[in-house]
């Protein structure tokens, strides 16, 4: 079973995905932004480099290119990061069954309230927190295999899966 807390984290998640792809773009915006500053960069103040006492070979201008470097790998590494996030709620979306997927379609796209939910599913309140619930327990083992693959484990070790019950 699932911690509210995780509960919460994997609701806060597919509330998110319709806003990945959008945030995508905006980091390839950002990250091509930071690319341009790097060639267009030319003012060069040579009196820095006089005025230095020390023995150190970096440059304002390597310096420059570092720091660029830099946030060109954050950028990535943050667009990767999302990337992964959204193949993740896509694999947890692909197994949804067709109920869970109309649920999610209505409750964490299009922002549909639970009374219009209910009205266009026809199904009860009790019904539809019911299946919330297994939606959001169905998306966390998903997302998260290694913590589905402990708790069968857990469930093999106390006995739960019998070989009996497999005839």
């Amino acid at each position: 079973m699932i911690s509210n807390e995780e509960k919460r984290n994997t609701e806060e998640i597919l509330h998110s995905y319709k806003k990945i792809p959008s945030q995508i773009k905006q980091f390839d915006i950002d990250i091509e932004s930071v690319k341009l500053d790097c060639i267009s960069y030319n003012g060069i103040d040579y009196s820095k480099e006089k005025l230095s006492k020390t023995y150190s070979v970096s440059s304002e201008v390597e310096d420059f290119i570092v720091e660029k470097e830099k946030q060109i790998e954050f950028l990535e590494n943050n667009k990767k990061k999302l990337i992964n996030l959204n193949k993740k709620i896509e694999i947890a979306i692909n197994n949804f069954t067709s109920e869970q997927k109309v649920l999610f379609k209505l409750r964490y796209i299009e922002n549909a309230n639970w009374l219009r939910i209910i009205t266009e599913m026809h199904i009860s309140k009790d019904t539809y927190y019911k299946m919330k619930e297994q939606l959001i327990l169905s998306a966390a083992q998903s997302m998260n295999p290694v913590r589905t693959l402990m708790e069968i484990e857990e469930m093999y070790k106390k006995g739960y899966y019998l070989e009996k019950d497999w005839k």
